[in-house]
């Protein structure tokens, strides 16, 4: 009877080892289809799609579309507001603008992918209104408050969130992938049409401080909206705890990689100087024209065609045959 007893006792304990077995792999294998990447491919539409891309279209139209408009800002500094200082001096406010946004953007990237979106936005919100309120204040013929606040302010807390949004539209969208990036650089376009007509016509009215405060409150109405429409899909990763995490340069060993940064490199220093120079050359061409102050607006306007439509011609012909050939489309002979 005892060793019947015992032999009952081991053939349970068997049965039970058996059983918390199967359950931790039942475990396992829920976690792995938690993590399992299929589980998250992008959906290419749905409401959640569509509404996060609204609320990264009002994102760039933000913060991009107010760093397009730079120009109208630099022909009333030269005009008006900082007259005491050299064309290229008030010109490098927007060029350290633009290069403090495009230094951050891999650290924002690592960043956002460990915080996410929910908590990212509104902090990048706060700081861009906060800058353009502070450059609301700023005193005529103080240059550095304009750098401080334009150029170093803003773009901190546009890089935090204009970049990671960029990433975050993949997450979303694949076969429509083009239209949705079509839709960032068009508002990054109606932003830079909208801002300069603004510039033009506000501060004769109301001043320059009150209709930067305009800027401020269109800018935290934008982030509202992308604070509560832009949703994230895939689960964060862990925050970055070293310096290799937030500037990894690992990937410029590919020669492939490489090159193609070359290349964006060299596109982005070419592309900004008409946006901050040609009002201020139609100026010198003809100063009493009318339409001087939407010289920034027109261009921006034109360019909403060709920063849409390559998305659409690369699905045809592909995206390096495009990149050959849609420069020699526009350029002179």
């Amino acid at each position: 009877m005892q060793r019947t007893s015992t032999e009952s006792n081991v053939a349970t304990a068997e049965e039970s080892e058996k059983t918390v077995g199967e359950t931790k792999g039942d475990k396992e294998d829920d976690i792995k289809k938690s993590v399992d990447p299929s589980s998250y491919a992008p959906p290419d539409g749905g409401r959640d799609a569509w509404t996060t891309m609204l609320g990264v279209t009002m994102v760039s139209f933000a913060t991009f579309g107010f760093v397009n408009a730079y120009g109208a800002f630099a022909d009333f500094y030269n005009e008006q507001y900082l007259t005491t200082y050299s064309p290229t001096l008030i010109s490098m406010i927007g060029a350290v603008q633009i290069f403090i946004l495009y230094i951050l953007a891999g650290t924002a990237g690592a960043v956002f992918d460990a915080i996410g979106p929910r908590y990212m936005i509104p902090a990048s919100g706060i700081v861009v209104v906060f800058s353009l309120f502070m450059l609301s204040i700023t005193k005529s013929e103080n240059i550095y408050q304009q750098f401080l606040s334009q150029s170093v302010l803003f773009s901190f807390g546009a890089a935090f969130s204009f970049f990671p949004m960029m990433g975050l539209v993949v997450h979303w969208f694949s076969t429509k992938l083009q239209y949705a990036n079509g839709c960032i650089a068009a508002s990054a376009s109606i932003g830079g049409m909208v801002f300069p007509i603004m510039v033009s016509r506000l501060i004769t009215r109301i001043g320059f401080g009150w209709t930067v405060r305009v800027f401020a409150f269109i800018a935290l109405a934008s982030f509202a909206v992308g604070t509560a429409t832009i949703k994230q899909r895939r689960p964060s990763k862990p925050f970055p705890t070293s310096l290799s995490s937030l500037f990894d340069f690992s990937g410029f060993k590919d020669p492939c990689y490489l090159f193609l940064a070359l290349g964006c490199w060299f596109s982005v220093f070419a592309i900004f100087n008409p946006f901050f120079y040609v009002q201020l050359s139609a100026q010198v061409a003809n100063p009493d024209s009318n339409l001087n102050g939407y010289y920034l607006a027109i261009l921006c306007a034109a360019s909403i065609f060709g920063r849409v439509a390559p998305g659409f011609i690369s699905l045809r012909v592909g995206r390096f045959v495009k990149r050959k050939a849609w420069p020699g489309m526009f350029s002179s002979p």
